[in-house]
């Protein structure tokens, strides 16, 4: 089954694809392989599974295509050690009617530089353990719920990440030293109103050129570190407060507000801000170790 692409229809039952080996050729469930010459097609109208556990994945030379109308699932090992994931020169799409998880237990990467993944779920996207995008591919995430980045998870340097959630919140939670989210373009919006909505930035870093934060409700951050040497916009719901007061953060180019109830901005040196509306009131409230540039305000 090397010859073309591999295609695998479920319409029943929740299929589980598990323990893969690298050598061989053709896609096998139990302990068969998973290479290709060309694309790979799985659907399932229930859920999927893809916990791998012999430190290998879904290898292919076409495009990667992985559709589960319930809940797709434990792509990393499950049992600790760790996965090499999707390997492929062309697109991996990720689709499920409900939740995400990715990397819920030993790891998801080494996608080849330049690969583009798009994740559209119904639900939750959850994304953990080990480097999940790499240096040269675009990370196109879009959830119906919440989107959580947590564990060592971490987006390299050279990646392109677009965030979007129609229906909850946005939350990079890292809890590991230096496990970060670094890219030239960081976009992370929430869209949904009536439910909670915010963007929350816990423990991990953010080091990006352009930095777009546009939340529904409130933007707030704890002990993560905003690095953007570009332009910042930043909008939250105007009933809501921006709260980027990290003492370490360094905001290199203008930073705009167009909606916010008050706004507090701490920067180790200089800062500058372009446009600045806040709602009724509101306050814009800077703390900074340098200059304080109003000009574009």
């Amino acid at each position: 089954a090397t010859s073309g692409g591999i295609n695998i229809t479920n319409s029943t039952t929740a299929l589980t694809i598990d323990d893969f080996a690298s050598v061989g050729s053709g896609f096998g469930i139990n302990n068969q392989s998973t290479t290709a010459t060309d694309g790979v097609t799985i659907i399932n109208n229930n859920s999927i599974s893809l916990p791998g556990t012999s430190g290998n994945g879904i290898s292919a030379a076409g495009p990667i295509t992985v559709t589960a109308n319930g809940v797709l699932s434990n792509i990393s090992t499950g049992g600790g050690t760790t996965m090499t994931g999707f390997t492929t020169s062309d697109t991996i799409n990720l689709t499920a009617g409900q939740h995400i998880t990715l990397g819920s237990g030993g790891g998801y990467a080494d996608m080849d530089a330049g690969v583009d993944i798009i994740v559209t779920a119904g639900g939750n996207v959850s994304v953990g353990s080990d480097t999940i995008f790499s240096a040269g591919n675009l990370a196109d995430i879009n959830a119906g719920g919440n989107f959580e980045l947590i564990n060592t998870a971490s987006i390299s340097a050279g990646a392109t990440v677009d965030i979007t959630t129609s229906n909850g919140t946005i939350t990079v939670n890292v809890s590991d030293v230096g496990s970060v989210i670094s890219a030239p373009s960081v976009s992370l919006t929430t869209n949904t109103t009536g439910a909670a909505a915010d963007i929350t930035l816990t423990d991990g870093d953010v080091s990006t050129t352009t930095l777009v934060m546009d939340a529904a409700d409130g933007i707030s951050q704890t002990a993560s570190i905003i690095t953007a040497n570009g332009t910042t916009s930043l909008t939250a719901n105007v009933a809501n407060d921006i709260s980027l007061t990290n003492a370490a953060n360094d905001f290199g180019g203008a930073v705009t507000v167009t909606a916010a109830n008050d706004v507090f901005i701490d920067d180790a040196d200089d800062i500058s801000f372009g446009a600045v509306t806040t709602s009724g009131g509101g306050n814009l409230i800077v703390d900074a170790g340098g200059a304080v540039d109003f000009t574009g305000v």
